[in-house]
């Protein structure tokens, strides 16, 4: 219908429910949320892919339905993953004392979402093309590096997706302008300055 909201509203609420039941367990710490942020978060993850419709043309198949393994780097594919991997992090000894799939599974669908095509696809707000990157930029590799140290993983391939975030941000920073503004306008500034200054 061309409407964004039909999508994004219940993609956004299931988001939002999952990060209020983690912010309440973690300051009650009873285990009377932990079946929520269970439901919530395995509901997320055994969603085919993260990118919602309105940003699905950087995806390989111009489909009404999602493809398995057709996924894209966008702002909610970030977003999802750092929500996804907080949660992880705060509640990962009582998330894997239930069962060792929470984390396989969590570690797996990041890699796929947003890991793994932040490293091979050459997106145009990643700044290494003719066209200027926008704030994208910033607000995709922020949400990268949040999940990667939310992991708590440090090898080979993740010292090459720190080594390419650098990069893509240096090329945000190289023309971002002295006056501080936003390319997109002041309500832009905490997901375009901010979070440059985040990461």
């Amino acid at each position: 219908e061309g409407n964004r909201i039909v999508y994004e509203n219940p993609y956004l609420e299931r988001r939002n429910a999952f990060l209020w039941y983690v912010y309440m367990e973690a300051i009650e710490n009873e285990g009377k949320y932990l079946n929520d942020i269970i439901d919530t978060l395995w509901a997320i993850l055994e969603e085919t892919n993260w990118c919602i419709p309105a940003h699905n043309h950087h995806t390989r198949n111009n489909d009404i339905i999602p493809h398995e393994g057709d996924s894209a780097l966008e702002l909610f594919t970030g977003m999802t993953a750092a929500y996804v991997s907080a949660g992880y992090y705060i509640f990962k000894e009582k998330l894997d004392a239930i069962s060792g799939e929470f984390g396989n599974r969590i570690k797996k669908k990041i890699h796929r979402e947003v890991f793994d095509n932040f490293l091979e696809k050459d997106y145009w707000w990643l700044g290494f093309g003719e066209r200027k990157p926008n704030n994208w930029n910033p607000w995709c590799v922020c949400n990268v590096v949040n999940s990667l140290i939310n992991l708590e993983q440090y090898g080979e391939y993740e010292y090459r997706l720190l080594a390419r975030a650098a990069s893509v941000i240096d090329n945000y920073y190289s023309q971002y302008p002295q006056d501080g503004g936003c390319d997109e306008g002041a309500g832009y500034w905490s997901v375009g300055c901010g979070n440059l200054l985040e990461y």
